[in-house]
């Protein structure tokens, strides 16, 4: 194995996969178009029989290269084109796809770099270094491809064996995922000492990999393998997977992991220059996740690869214009992969976007403004925009009185009192940007009502919706409601709702007449009190500041009379309090 290639190879991979070469299947057996490059002593004649299956079949092969002058010298490392069918080759196989560094030994030539469409014979090897992959394409539609640090020969590898199989696939370094069709018979490939044989009554599915410290592990995800080492055969069952150390017998199998379920980037989504950060749901029991981005969905075509992630999510991966797959494997504590994820793609764009994301932020519903500051009462909201065209928006998030926060947590239900807000996003691209910061006082709060005598500094206050107050209630519950005097009397006009309108704190009075010593607000119906000077009632507000307050007497209440006195105050956001006294009818007053 060369030096140049990393130390950390056993996270290279290695995968097969079956799909067709067409969009229909041909009724003839599968043909593969390609370039043979010439070794010492080849003809035309050598051609045609390895491809073709017979001597005589080379005019064939001199026909489709009309620049050999002379069929019988061709000479070394010279493409030919050449054409091969299922049946006379099934040992070979096609580079169909090569993605940055990817080189070929065609023996007994020297490593070079690989060319797609190169046809490959038994012994010949491919080897990927890093962030690259190549596929190969066999006669029966099976594909193998390989992902970045790996080294795959077809056949027999360094190694010279007693017996040569040449239809094997010898992983030297590496993993393997292994897809076989039923009709395509059963798969040997070798790995660490160990024989990983496919069954040939169903379709297959399997990872093969061979750890740094040697060995094998197998996966089997659908179908049935059989694994052989040590002198002993273990199957293993779709769903399962064992560990084979060097030279001993395979470990009983173990179940594995569930596929991953990817949540960002969305399938099928558009991102600036560098790509977008990615995330996926963990999975229980996962000790670590692998994760690729490819070109193509089966990762024929590798991009990035990371091993060894801890976290369910990581970094962009800082690509360049196009179209993208990725997907995230979960890995046991004991190194077996679990399933794959299914992959899901998204876009780079070619356009880089430097401008951060447009927000919008406005306060909303109602609302006062006194002496530079904003009030807000029940039912206001934060209503906030945020619009990024070139890439999308990333995230967006607010700053609440110093704090980070989620968007929704900001937009309503504050506490009561001053607060500032900053609405801050970040766009696909990286850029961030903040709208201008939103000072506010919220108010919830009903205002308060104040009453009492009018020239005495004790109050007695109500806030929200006080329930009237009945004859019995005055005197078990609520004594000091009753004010009575023999002496002092009020009268109020006809009227029977006054309005009064004050940015601060409305007030309003109810005064003697002088005509005697009863309270009377309308004919036969009295307040009474225990001071002369009168009742004075108050609605004051400590946030927004009380707007309305209503004095009323209405119809309907219990007791005496049946009417009661209601004084309602409201403040400048809406919010609303309520009180209620039973009123008497003329007559000595009762403590």
């Amino acid at each position: 194995m060369p030096g140049t290639l990393r130390a950390g190879l056993c996270t290279a991979s290695l995968l097969l996969f079956h799909v067709p070469f067409a969009a229909s299947q041909p009724a003839t057996p599968a043909l593969l178009d390609g370039w043979h490059v010439v070794r010492p002593g080849e003809t035309l004649w050598d051609l045609a029989e390895r491809y073709l299956g017979s001597e005589e079949a080379w005019p064939k092969l001199h026909a489709l290269n009309p620049d050999v002058a002379n069929p019988h010298q061709i000479k070394p490392g010279q493409r030919v084109r050449v054409q091969v069918f299922l049946e006379h080759g099934a040992d070979v196989a096609q580079v169909a796809t090569v993605s940055r560094r990817v080189e070929e030994q065609l023996r007994p030539l020297p490593w070079l770099p690989s060319s797609e469409r190169d046809m490959l014979n038994p012994r010949d090897g491919v080897r990927t270094y890093e962030s690259s992959s190549s596929e190969l394409v066999f006669p029966d539609a099976t594909r193998l491809t390989i992902s970045e640090d790996s080294l795959v020969f077809l056949g027999q590898g360094g190694t010279v064996r007693r017996e040569v199989r040449r239809d094997e696939i010898e992983i030297v370094v590496g993993q393997a995922d292994l897809t076989s069709r039923t009709e395509s018979g059963s798969r040997d490939v070798v790995v660490g000492g160990s024989r990983v044989t496919t069954s040939p009554r169903a379709a297959n599915e399997a990872r093969l990999r061979r750890p740094d410290a040697g060995g094998a592990q197998v996966m089997v995800y659908a179908g049935e393998t059989v694994v052989e080492s040590g002198g002993a055969a273990q199957e293993v069952a779709a769903g399962t997977g064992t560990r084979v150390a060097e030279g001993e017998p395979p470990s009983p199998p173990e179940k594995l992991l569930p596929a991953v379920e990817l949540a960002a980037p969305a399938d099928g989504s558009e991102w600036p220059r560098g790509g977008p950060a990615f995330a996926w749901s963990p999975v229980a029991g996962a000790a670590g996740y692998v994760f690729e981005v490819c070109h193509d969905p089966r990762c024929g075509r590798l991009v990035r690869r990371r091993t060894g992630l801890e976290s369910v999510e990581t970094a962009g991966a800082d690509l360049d214009a196009g179209t993208y797959h990725w997907r995230v494997t979960a890995v046991s504590p004991s190194g077996l992969d679990g399933y794959p994820s299914a992959s899901a793609s998204f876009t780079v764009l070619a356009a880089a976007d430097e401008d951060p994301p447009e927000i919008r932020a406005e306060l909303t519903g109602p609302r006062h403004e006194r002496d530079g500051t904003l009030y807000l009462g029940p039912g206001a909201r934060l209503e906030v925009e945020v619009t990024d065209v070139p890439s999308g928006v990333e995230r967006a998030w607010a700053v609440l009185d110093g704090a980070d926060v989620a968007l929704e947590k900001a937009q309503e239900g504050w506490t009561p009192g001053a607060h500032e807000v900053v609405i801050h996003a970040r766009d696909r691209a990286g850029n961030e940007g903040r709208s201008a910061a939103l000072a506010f006082t919220y108010d919830p709060l009903p205002p308060e009502i104040h009453w009492g005598a009018e020239s005495g500094g004790l109050y007695h206050t109500f806030a929200g919706e006080a329930a009237p107050w009945t004859d019995g209630e005055r005197r078990g519950g609520a004594p000091e409601l009753v004010w009575s005097t023999d002496r002092a009397a009020w009268q109020a006009t006809e009227r029977r709702e006054w309005t009064l309108r004050r940015s601060v704190a409305p007030r309003f009075f109810l005064r003697a007449d002088g005509r005697g010593g009863r309270v009377w607000v309308l004919p036969n119906v009295s307040l009474p009190v225990k001071r002369r000077h009168g009742i004075g009632v108050l609605a004051s507000d400590a946030l927004a500041g009380t707007d309305t307050l209503v004095f009323r007497i209405v119809d309907g209440g219990e007791g005496a009379g049946g009417r009661r006195l209601v004084v309602e105050a409201t403040d400048h956001v809406g919010n609303r309090s309520s009180v209620s006294w039973l009123l008497r009818r003329g007559g000595a007053a009762r403590r």
